[in-house]
């Protein structure tokens, strides 16, 4: 990883040191968490090359030298049973493996009929069916990613599995949620390996496609295509 660019830095309130706060069992579930749905939402790897400690790295470089001279303790000489790599491996890794494995369950089983992307501007939400019903909420968005639970007749768009929020299905087109399943894609700006290349994707790095051509699938509000053996299709 980039010393100084494409990271997330997690700031945990409290000193964590030996002897000092006592970590509460809120905070460490929400470390957890916080931590996989990162590591979920931006395709990362869980391991102790995407998730790393800043006592890790050397305070006058910046150079990785996993705690051997001249680094903080940051997060602390008792986080997770320590600051080390192998405290990492051990007490920390497989907690985020298990919380990453347990919102991929809620997904499975969720009752999403199918996700779409707003076409227009601003698209308001509505607390029910019908474009004279009150609003619901802060408008949507250009681009914006959401999930269906219910079509109404009229062809509006249930956006909620718990309240009755209402959009106008009419601006919006559908998408399928894919997953990087090569360690490495390059995506062309067309559909064909005769086109350039573009951007680089890496494995379990979730999509949003919006077309498909022969063995092609084009990324949603872009002109980029990857090829379908790269992908693992998980949306509906």
């Amino acid at each position: 990883m980039d010393k100084t660019h494409n990271a997330f830095c997690i700031e945990n309130i409290g000193n964590f040191d030996i002897g000092k706060d006592e970590m509460t069992e809120e905070q460490r579930t929400s470390i957890i968490r916080i931590t996989a749905v990162l590591c979920k939402k931006f395709g990362l790897q869980i391991n102790m090359n995407s998730i790393v400690y800043h006592h890790w790295f050397k305070l006058g470089t910046g150079e990785r030298n996993n705690g051997n001279g001249g680094n903080k303790s940051c997060p602390g000489t008792n986080f997770f049973g320590g600051n080390k790599i192998n405290d990492c491996d051990i007490n920390f890794i497989p907690k985020v493996k298990q919380a990453y494995n347990q919102l991929l369950e809620l997904q499975t089983n969720s009752n999403v009929l199918k996700f779409v992307c707003i076409n227009s501007e601003r698209l308001n939400v509505r607390i029910g069916p019908h474009y004279k019903k009150h609003i619901a909420r802060t408008p949507l968005s250009r681009g914006v990613i959401i999930r269906a639970f219910d079509i109404a007749e009229n062809g509006w768009l249930k956006i909620s599995s718990k309240e009755e929020h209402w959009v106008s299905g009419k601006f919006t087109h559908e998408v399928w949620k894919v997953v990087v399943k090569s360690e490495e894609v390059i995506s062309r700006v067309g559909p064909g390996t005769e086109f350039d290349e573009s951007s680089t994707f890496l494995k379990n790095e979730e999509l949003f496609v919006s077309e498909k051509k022969g063995v092609w699938y084009k990324l949603n509000m872009t002109m980029e295509w990857l090829h379908e053996s790269d992908l693992l299709v998980v949306g509906v």
